[in-house]
């Protein structure tokens, strides 16, 4: 009797060493053996500012712009003396994305990643160079400059693999879809291992797909497509806005939508519903902002105007104060 009790507690504990390997061996392989490949990361820049060739950027600690030829780098809270930590010999640098001590950019077709610091710098191997470029994570996407279709390559040179079928002139992606203008200005939305490819709407000039949300310009308006992944649509109020060019952020206190746009020389904010706050406000924040090809969002800050004229607003201050106000909302038309 003894022994047949001893007999099954050593294939019991057989059983559950068995299973405890199996359980360990699920959890450590994942981790240290298969690479990390998240499906939700969004670049490391955003995606509006990378819509404007990505010339400036931002960690928790650093701001990262180009001045000419040069990468700069600003301390956010000393406001240290801006330290030059890269100087190009072939143009300018572009599509900088900061990302685990790393900051990525392109520059004479070739895609590098500079240490913070400056000092080390390491070329990612591609096989025809690239002309745009994103960081998601392990990931890195850019459109090759032979073909124009964008490829992903992982942060060590390996695994190189198609991700669109056409030629693109511009996109953004997710690590789960990549959304891209065709050269026929077509908004495509496909899965990034190229399937599933689908027309969203055509004639489109400019979109910021983030975080699932897109915000599209079409015959001068910018609509907005709530969800392409999670079928969730909160059923928050949007009202289209005319524009010429934007830019799409969050405030980082309470995580309220922004859409900084331009229209007829005006510089507005439209500060997006929330779930909290099912209304939306529109702020003029400067009349007069003359031309503008671009709009980066850095900070709290918003930077506008052409690549070489470039003003700068306090977005986070002018706000707090506006919103606290009983200043009527601008009619935008």
């Amino acid at each position: 009797m003894s022994m047949n009790v001893n007999k099954k507690a050593k294939i019991t504990a057989i059983a559950f060493i068995g299973v405890l390997i199996l359980l360990i061996a699920g959890i450590i392989i994942p981790v240290f053996v298969l690479p990390y490949d998240s499906g939700i990361l969004s670049s490391a820049n955003l995606a509006g500012n990378l819509n404007f060739k990505g010339q400036m950027c931002e960690t928790t600690d650093y701001i990262f712009k180009v001045e000419g030829n040069k990468i700069i780098r600003t301390d956010k809270d000393t406001k240290a003396t801006e330290l030059t930590i890269y100087e190009s010999k072939s143009g300018e640098p572009t599509y900088l994305n900061p990302f685990d001590g790393w900051i990525w950019f392109v520059d004479g077709g070739k895609i590098y990643r500079l240490a913070y610091y400056g000092q080390i710098i390491q070329e990612l191997s591609i096989p025809n160079g690239a002309t745009q470029m994103s960081v998601n994570g392990s990931w890195i996407y850019f459109v090759d400059a032979k073909d124009s279709k964008v490829y992903k390559v992982r942060d060590n040179s390996k695994n190189l693999k198609p991700v669109t079928d056409v030629p693109v002139l511009s996109y953004s992606c997710d690590n789960r879809k990549i959304l891209f203008l065709d050269n026929q200005n077509n908004l495509h939305c496909a899965n990034t291992d190229s399937s599933d490819d689908k027309i969203l709407d055509t004639n489109v000039s400019l979109f910021t797909y983030t975080l699932d949300e897109l915000y599209y310009l079409k015959n001068g308006e910018i609509l907005h497509i709530p969800t392409l992944v999670a079928n969730y649509d909160a059923g928050l109020t949007y009202t289209p806005v005319k524009a010429d060019v934007f830019n799409f952020t969050t405030n980082k206190a309470d995580g309220r939508g922004r859409l900084f746009f331009v229209k007829d020389n005006i510089l507005y904010c439209k500060q997006l519903a929330t779930e909290n706050n099912n209304t939306e406000q529109i702020a003029t924040l400067d009349e007069k902002t003359g031309k503008v090809d671009v709009i980066y969002c850095i900070d709290g800050k918003v930077y506008y105007g052409t690549k070489d004229s470039i003003k700068e607003i306090d977005a986070d201050e002018f706000l707090e104060k506006w919103n606290n106000t009983d200043t009527a909302t601008p009619t935008n038309k």
